[in-house]
């Protein structure tokens, strides 16, 4: 007789992790905005300023001031899609041992779904701003040349 605990000992993990990883997908813009806020417009305008000034005396041909090295950190929104993906992955093998294995179909199938679900909503979420823009844009394209016969 087999022991019961034995039955999941690649299954339950990998549901753990896919259940932990879909969560984290699902709220990746409101982490990345509480975490890793944006720098102020001041900032920004300010760099790019000073970046368009030295092209223009490089052209002129006025030597340029050597600019301190800037080291710029990993953000949290270059971090976080890859490791959402790489733990993913780490769950999806081990929903396949667990298939391998023979181990509970609940747990391999439920690992397998949530992990994959983890990988499709990261990417979803891109996907879904692209086609509202998208439909924005072909909606105001149409309203400008005036196709559909609205207006007055």
């Amino acid at each position: 007789m087999t022991n019961r605990k034995s039955r999941h000992r690649f299954g339950l993990p990998a549901v753990i992790i896919g259940l932990v990883t879909l969560t984290t997908a699902l709220m990746s813009p409101w982490l990345v905005a509480a975490f890793d806020p944006s720098p102020p417009i001041e900032e920004v305008v300010a760099e790019k300023a000073t970046g368009i000034i030295n092209r223009l005396k490089e052209k002129i041909g006025e030597p340029e001031e050597t600019p301190k090295p800037v080291e710029k950190s990993a953000s949290l929104s270059s971090i976080l899609p890859p490791a959402i993906v790489g733990t993913s992955i780490i769950g999806l093998i081990l929903g396949a041992i667990s298939y391998l294995r023979r181990e509970d179909r609940r747990f391999y199938t439920l690992a397998i779904g949530v992990n994959t679900a983890a990988v499709i909503s990261l990417f979803g979420i891109l996907l879904a701003s692209g086609v509202i823009l998208a439909i924005l844009i072909v909606g105001a394209i149409i309203a400008a040349i005036g196709l559909l016969g609205g207006g007055a």
